[in-house]
């Protein structure tokens, strides 16, 4: 048997995090025989190859159902709202009836398969289980690592980006908020009695072209994420994965208006120290103090980890 990793060159840039994603799935795996791209899973697959199938599904939906030489695992699955629709297409509707139950990363994901009558349970994400090969060490070194927190927020930086970025902050409105980020970001950088280092998750696809670049990426960044004395975020895929390995973490919850972006992360809130950030940006309520000194981890409850890890192994013992 063969087995495929989920790697993603299909855009200019790219989200670190996905690769973090599949790291947690190569944990599972004997070897790595083929990184399998996850927009391009239709096209044809040598030989069977058995892929773990967690993430964020469906930026291209023209391209589903996957080739019949993939043999997936949908656990830690997660689409969106939108391309729900993809669903009505027969093809589509038969490929996930035929590989139910259907694993999914969030409660959201299973009413969308379920209103269509696919089984589903909510199998929590595949990073929970990062505690398996990375843990968090004391280092003599303390340090805070601010990864993309408020990324979503209007800044300085963005407004200046280009002349088409300024027209648009004016237009609409944003130029008005573009040093709020900066304000929160400046106040809890004062509030660590240790040094602060920002780390981006987004990256050019050119500087990074291979997936094995990409991959030794991830490495780094799950290495420094162990290292660090506590991780301030708004990304998701950075504060998982610092609450496995046994990092403590921020995050900084800001604009959830979409209800697919609320969805998305509603059910891993309670893994880590949340700040609901809507009112204090807008002025309303103060910045709570953060003692970095007493900043405890939370504790991903163990038979979540440990059913994730069941599912994954039997899937990779079972003959096919």
């Amino acid at each position: 048997m063969k087995y495929g990793l989920l790697s993603y060159e299909f855009k200019s840039h790219f989200n670190v995090g996905d690769y973090v994603q599949s790291i947690a799935a190569r944990q599972f795996l004997p070897r790595v025989d083929a990184f399998v791209n996850r927009e391009k899973l239709n096209e044809c697959q040598a030989e069977p190859m058995k892929v773990i199938m967690n993430g964020w599904f469906m930026f291209a939906p023209k391209n589903w159902p996957p080739h019949h030489n993939v043999i997936p695992l949908f656990i830690a699955f997660h689409l969106t709202p939108e391309v729900a629709c993809i669903l009505d297409d027969p093809r589509n509707l038969e490929y996930f009836h035929r590989h139910e139950p259907i694993g999914c990363r969030d409660e959201s994901t299973v009413k969308i398969l379920g209103s269509r009558g696919i089984k589903a349970y909510c199998s929590g994400c595949l990073t929970m289980t990062l505690g398996k090969s990375y843990h968090h060490r004391e280092t003599a070194e303390k340090k805070i690592l601010f990864v993309d927190p408020l990324f979503r927020h209007p800044s300085w930086d963005k407004c200046f980006k280009s002349f088409n970025s300024f027209v648009k902050y004016v237009k609409t409105g944003k130029i008005f908020h573009a040093g709020e980020k900066q304000k929160i970001l400046s106040s809890l950088e004062k509030s660590s009695p240790y040094p602060v280092e920002y780390l981006p998750v987004d990256y050019r696809a050119s500087d990074y072209p291979t997936p094995e670049s990409r991959f030794r990426l991830a490495e780094k960044m799950l290495e420094a994420f162990s290292g660090a004395t506590a991780v301030v975020t708004s990304r998701l895929h950075v504060a998982l994965p610092c609450a496995a390995i046994g990092t403590p973490v921020v995050f900084l919850n800001a604009d959830l208006s979409a209800e697919s972006e609320s969805a998305r992360i509603a059910d891993f809130l309670t893994y880590f120290h949340t700040i609901p950030m809507d009112a204090i940006l807008r002025g309303k309520e103060e910045l709570p103090r953060i003692d970095f000194t007493q900043l405890k981890t939370k504790t991903i409850p163990a038979e979540i980890i440990n059913k994730l890890s069941e599912t994954c192994q039997n899937f990779i013992r079972q003959e096919i």
